[in-house]
Parts: structure tokens; sequence; C-alpha cells
């Protein structure tokens, strides 16, 4: 992010499987790993080496990416030769206008063929959406809303947009905040002028979280109306 300055580093793809190896060698054996880059494998020949380097043994993994570089099927079978057992991406609204409005460089048909990808390599999808971003009316909340209910993702986290400083969305909405800085008590609250009250915002986040639920556990019925 803008606030720590714009270069990373990366850990040889190499010292990362000795590491991983380290820890399945040890007294507490895990089940799985959590990668919490916020991108994994940003370089996608770090993420071909890395398939290359833990061999034919991986521990199972989640980790974040990004819907652009779901584009090439070879970065999905890396991820999936790699261990990769979940991906969560930024899926962040359904709108086109909105995303387009972030800047994300991905727009809903990247989204659908993402969360094809990933499933067709036995992957689960995660989404992380916003709500409130400047330019979100009624109809951009339910375009993600009915992203949801139609790609179906594993499992989703909503959250209200928030400015970080150093952003152009920052910038633009700066003159408005009604908080200069975030506090542990203010998660989802709408720090600027934004479309609707924050009661909205709360409706909203509670009504994608019921919808997916209702999508992933739902029982089947038959004509009867039984459950089967």
């Amino acid at each position: 992010k803008p606030t720590w300055g714009r270069s990373y580093q990366l850990a040889a793809p190499e010292r990362v499987v000795r590491q991983i190896e380290a820890v399945r060698a040890g007294p507490m054996v895990p089940d799985s790993l959590w990668f919490t880059d916020d991108i994994f494998a940003v370089k996608p020949g770090w993420l071909r080496s890395f398939r290359e380097n833990v061999g034919a043994n991986p521990l199972p993994f989640r980790c974040n990416t990004r819907a652009d570089l779901v584009r090439d099927g070879t970065y999905v079978a890396d991820l999936a030769a790699a261990g990769c057992a979940e991906v969560w991406m930024g899926a962040e609204s359904g709108s086109n206008a909105v995303l387009a409005a972030m800047d994300k460089d991905q727009t809903r048909a990247d989204l659908d063929q993402a969360a094809a990808r990933l499933r067709g390599a036995g992957i689960r999808v995660g989404f992380f959406l916003q709500l409130g971003y400047p330019g979100e009316g009624y109809r951009e909340a339910l375009e993600t809303l009915e992203m949801v209910r139609q790609l179906r993702p594993d499992e989703i986290g909503v959250s209200v947009s928030y400015p970080l400083p150093g952003t152009r969305f920052h910038e633009a909405v700066k003159g408005g905040l009604a908080k200069t800085h975030w506090e542990s008590a203010m998660e989802n609250e709408v720090l600027f002028a934004g479309a609707f009250p924050q009661p909205f915002y709360d409706a909203m986040r509670e009504l994608l979280r019921a919808e997916h639920a209702w999508l992933t556990f739902r029982p089947t019925f038959d004509r009867r109306g039984l459950r089967r």
C-alpha cells in the first residue's frame, strides 16, 4: 500500500518450501497453512518455481490472489499442484461501474471466469466484498447481491469501504471524513458521506451474509416439500 511505499520483497521459493518442511517436521504438524500476503505469488514465475520445489506431497494452503492473475490457466494449475485448497479474491462489487471507479483492473466477467477456473481445479473460492464505495447506489449494491447468488462463493467477507490514507479514494473523500483514523470499535462504519445512512450498510451486509448462508447450506426438497 502507498502508506508503506511501493516496493516489496519476495522470499525465494526454495526458502519458503524449507520453512514449510520445518513446520511439518515439528511437534505440532498442521493440517493446512494460510499465506497472508495481500497477493500470493504475484509473479507467476515465482509460483512455478514454488510448485516445482514443493514436490508430490504438498501441504494444503489458502491464500489471497487477484482475478487478473487467474485469467492465466497455467497460474491456476500451478496453484492446485502446489497444494492450494482455497483462494480469496478482492471481488469487491458485482457492478462494473464500481469496479472501474476502484481501478480494480477487473470486470464482473473476470470474476465469473476466475471462480469457474478455480473451481475447475478443485480450489474453493472466497470473495472479499465492499459496500459504500463512491458511486455505489442501490442498483449497484443489488448487483453485488446478484453476483453472490449467481457465483455462489464458498466463503464471503463483507466490509464497508475504508479510505486508506495515501490512496486516490482517500484524497477524494478526506474533506468529508467524520474521523481521520481507524479505531477498533469502528468496524464497518461509514467514515465519509456515503450514498446511504449507516443502517442501510448494516442491513445490506447482513442480507449478503444471510443469502450466502442460504445458498451454501440450504436443504433440497422433493416434490412433496419434504427434505431429502
